[in-house]
């Protein structure tokens, strides 16, 4: 299993990282993405998004359930990889 936890923002000199600890199969890992400092204030805390998409496909080839703690998914992006991304991976 594949959990993700609620991503947070941490801000290092001139840059911003945007990150989460992610848990897979019991081992823990810190994942991020960064950005100009500048540009922290549109990164998103709320919401886990970015790394559902990130860790998504390494999830399906591995056969692997993803839990999200503390933070919800947008319902844009369920629709999206839904409707739109896992059909076409399927194919």
């Amino acid at each position: 299993m594949i959990i993700i936890n609620k991503p947070q923002v941490i801000v290092e000199g001139d840059f911003a990282r945007l990150e989460s600890e992610i848990e897979i199969d019991g081992k823990k890992e810190e994942f991020w993405f960064k950005t100009a400092k500048n540009k922290a204030k549109y990164l998103c805390t709320e919401k886990a998004d970015a790394f559902l998409v990130g860790l998504l496909f390494y999830a399906m080839i591995e056969n692997q359930d993803i839990k999200i703690i503390g933070v919800p998914v947008s319902q844009r992006i369920i629709y999206g990889i839904t409707h739109y991304l896992i059909p076409a991976l399927v194919r």
